[in-house]
């Protein structure tokens, strides 16, 4: 999807800037960030203990 080259009524350029930097913002992690965050987030109760976890911010995220 392309954004209009003119910014949005409101937003000065840096905040226009920072929304660029935060759409293109990777959202895929390597097989030790990975392991690291299984291992440190909470265990949902509910759910099966092996594929679901919570992470820091209240999700329940599957594996």
């Amino acid at each position: 999807m392309q954004w209009p080259t003119h910014r949005p009524l409101g937003l000065d350029r840096r905040e226009h800037e920072k929304g660029d930097r935060e759409r293109n913002r990777s959202r895929f992690f390597d097989a030790k960030a990975e392991a690291m965050f299984w291992q440190k987030a909470k265990v949902v109760p509910s759910r099966h203990l092996e594929r679901w976890r919570e992470d820091p911010a209240g999700n329940v995220v599957c594996k």
